[in-house]
C-alpha cells in the first residue's frame, strides 16, 4: 500500500512546495504565537500570497478548509482501521470454528 492521500491544502502538500517559500511566513506565524497571540491572528497577519499553496483563497479560509478535510481523512483512516479489526476478529472466530469441526471430524 503507499503513502496515505492527502487532502489539497492537508499536511503533506508543505513539503512538496520549497522550504524557501514557507520559510518566512512560517516564522511570521511562529514568532506571533510565541508572544502570546492566538494561532487565528497570526495565520491573518500573513498574506495569503506569501503561501502558494493557500493561494488567493485566504489564509484562515485554507486553514479551515485543510482541518475539514484532514477531520475527513482522519476519520475514514479511523473507519478503516475499525473494519480491518473486526475482518481480524471474525476471521479468528472462523477459524475457531473450523478447529472445532476438524476436532469433531476426527473423533
Amino acid at each position: 500500500m503507499g503513502p496515505e492521500p492527502r487532502s489539497s491544502y492537508g499536511k503533506a502538500d508543505a513539503g512538496l512546495v520549497g522550504l524557501a517559500e514557507f520559510a518566512v511566513p512560517i516564522g511570521k506565524v511562529v514568532g506571533a504565537v510565541a508572544k502570546g497571540r492566538s494561532l487565528e491572528k497570526a495565520l491573518k497577519s500573513v498574506d495569503p500570497g506569501d503561501i502558494p499553496v493557500l493561494g488567493p483563497m485566504g489564509t484562515m479560509d485554507a486553514y479551515r478548509q485543510a482541518q475539514r478535510e484532514n477531520r475527513i481523512f482522519d476519520d475514514l483512516v479511523e473507519e478503516r482501521n475499525t473494519l480491518w479489526h473486526h475482518k481480524d476478529i471474525y476471521e479468528d472466530e472462523a477459524n475457531k470454528y473450523r478447529e472445532q469441526l476438524k476436532e469433531m471430524d476426527a473423533k
